[in-house]
């Protein structure tokens, strides 16, 4: 599985996760950055994703809480057939620290869902320690949630 995290992630986690795909099992995976498929900074989301699955990709991790309530790039996640997961909004308040460790906390979890997800399945991580079953945020246009 090939998964992307946004550059909402912070950068030394990222790398961590990179390190863990590459010298152990862990993961189980390919970790890559948007920064990787973002051709010009600022462009916006939407072109990076389509040049991800254009590459061959399969999920996207995302620290930004804004991108799940923007239609038009949920909606680019749906058609490219992406699994995708947010973090809660108490996620952008807190350290890299502090995500660092929630994220390898929960990798187990959204491990699970990565294999047992349909593409355009879209998911929110809370921020708790203890695992628990993930939200869908799959929204549709015009829909209230």
């Amino acid at each position: 599985m090939k998964v992307a995290f946004d550059e909402n992630i912070p950068l030394v986690m990222v790398r961590v996760f990179e390190s863990l795909a590459k010298h152990s099992d862990l993961l189980n995976c390919e970790i890559h950055t948007a920064k990787q498929y973002a051709q010009k900074p600022k462009e916006g989301d939407v072109p990076w994703i389509v040049r991800f699955k254009e590459a061959g990709g399969d999920v996207i991790i995302s620290g930004d809480i804004r991108i799940r309530s923007n239609l038009h790039e949920q909606k680019a996640l749906r058609d490219a057939g992406f699994i995708a997961f947010f973090f809660t909004s108490a996620w952008s308040q807190k350290n890299g620290f502090v995500k660092g460790a929630f994220l390898l906390n929960w990798w187990p979890k959204i491990r699970e869902y990565m294999t047992s997800s349909k593409p355009g399945d879209l998911w929110e991580i809370p921020f708790t320690w203890g695992w628990t079953d993930l939200k869908s945020v799959k929204r549709r246009k015009g829909s209230k949630k």
